[in-house]
């Protein structure tokens, strides 16, 4: 790591069918190895624990309605974004780089990575099986 300071604030964006336990561990190792403040679990909307909303037809959309659940005061911020998470967070930085100052994709989508480089093709029925489950914690656990 260099000598240049991390802000204080992260944004975590799951991808899709994802929930916020998800990322079990992670918000309390930034806090205790890397000094964060604060960190916000976001959520796409009809996913997780917003799974009751709308889901939006627009990345943008889903911005902005992150936009209002983030606190101004804690940017610009570190978005660490997983899958289509990470599509959000790209985009996010794209339009408003003054609230971004670091960008961290994971298992991102994109023309370097499509879907079956990403799973493996015999897990597909599997996946559709559990994209099923009532809870989320069962497909968490796949």
């Amino acid at each position: 790591m260099t000598d240049e300071k991390l802000p204080q604030h992260f944004v975590l964006i799951n991808g899709f069918l994802r929930s916020k336990f998800h990322w079990g561990k992670l918000p309390d190792l930034l806090k205790y190895d890397l000094g964060a403040k604060s960190i916000d679990l976001l959520e796409l909307p009809g996913n997780g624990y917003s799974n009751l909303e709308r889901t939006p037809d627009d990345i943008d959309e889903v911005i902005q309605i992150f936009r209002k659940q983030v606190p101004q005061q804690g940017l610009p911020c570190v978005i660490l974004g997983q899958c289509l998470g990470g599509v959000v967070g790209t985009r996010w930085a794209q339009l408003y780089p003054k609230e971004v100052s670091h960008l961290i994709v994971l298992n991102t989508s994109s023309s370097h990575s499509p879907l079956h480089k990403r799973i493996n093709p015999l897990m597909y029925s599997s996946l559709i099986k559990n994209m099923v489950l009532s809870e989320p914690i069962g497909f968490e656990k796949f």
